[in-house]
């Protein structure tokens, strides 16, 4: 209990996240000690037919490009999908929330990741061995995050605990546990920024159909996995 109590004091309880009205409060993320900004945005209508196929459809749909245009993604989003549907509103925000990602990373291109999010594959909160990703949930409950000093960074991974062990052993205050709202963007850190600690957080639970997701995650060309 000792060391638990030490690595709470020890987090400064300074806010460590931004959020607003703007895409311009996704740039904050470069603030020091920040790791998370979000751009609460509104719901893009024009996308509802594409989202709502990719979640009624009997196969899961996952893209995985590094685009090198907005055709080139618009051509790709409609195979994957179906010509059928209208793509071109959803193609069309994928590729500003990427190029918006590019710019603020300052990153040549990037990996772009559009799935339906099925399981509970990430159930344990954790902290990405990453410097930013963003993600934008388009349908169903969003990541989780907890604030910094709701967490204790010194219980991080398993150690050989079940999942409710662990998740209860990293959140001090589970009431106070954060949801991110769908269509919202999100650019977080993880543990490769300098001098910030990494945004604890982890995939809402699917209990069932009715809770599948359609999520966008976006990254560093070289990334891995998205959580």
């Amino acid at each position: 209990m000792e060391n638990r109590a030490v690595s709470e004091v020890l987090i400064s309880k300074k806010a460590h996240y931004k959020h607003g009205k703007s895409q311009a409060i996704l740039k904050t993320i470069h603030e020091p000690e920040i790791n998370l900004a979000i751009w609460e945005r509104s719901r893009v209508h024009r996308c509802d037919k594409a989202i709502n196929y990719i979640l009624a459809t009997e196969h899961p749909h996952i893209l995985d490009i590094k685009p090198m245009s907005q055709k080139d993604l618009y051509y790709k989003l409609g195979s994957l999908i179906n010509y059928n549907i209208s793509t071109e509103a959803l193609a069309k925000d994928i590729w500003i929330l990427f190029a918006l990602f590019c710019k603020i990373t300052n990153q040549c291109t990037g990996r772009v990741r559009l799935s339906r999010v099925e399981n509970n594959a990430c159930q344990l909160f954790h902290a990405d061995t990453l410097e930013m990703r963003m993600l934008c949930t388009y349908s169903g409950l969003g990541t989780e995050w907890v604030e910094n000093n709701n967490a204790r960074y010194n219980e991080l991974g398993s150690k050989g605990r079940s999942r409710e062990e662990t998740n209860h052993s990293i959140v001090i205050d589970a009431d106070k546990i954060h949801v991110m709202q769908p269509w919202h963007v999100a650019i977080f850190s993880g543990r490769k920024k300098k001098k910030t600690l990494p945004l604890i957080h982890r995939s809402s639970p699917v209990k069932g159909k009715e809770e599948y997701r359609v999520r966008l995650c976006i990254d560093y060309p070289d990334a891995c996995g998205c959580s």
